[in-house]
């Protein structure tokens, strides 16, 4: 259980940001959202279509890198720093 006290200084918006940055940082709104709703696991037949799939294209990636017909491009950084 989450829970966080109010100082003197704090205001209604400040405390309610704060709980929100905490009950983001424990994962416990991923969780919750997650059990909505029943995920079927895919079967073995779809895990290895899906690992046959990937694998191709990533050997096609690389050879049209290497062949150069595709220019490789910088990846993007996607941490919110």
């Amino acid at each position: 259980m989450v829970k966080e006290e109010r100082t003197e200084r704090d205001s209604n918006e400040s405390l309610m940001r704060r709980f929100s940055r905490t009950i983001m940082s424990t994962g416990l709104v991923k969780r919750k959202k997650s059990k909505l709703f029943f995920v079927r696991r895919p079967n073995r037949r779809k895990v290895r279509e899906s690992a046959i799939r990937r694998k191709t294209h990533k050997e096609q990636r690389e050879y049209d890198l290497k062949t150069g017909k595709i220019k490789e491009q910088p990846r993007y950084n996607r941490s919110r720093n």
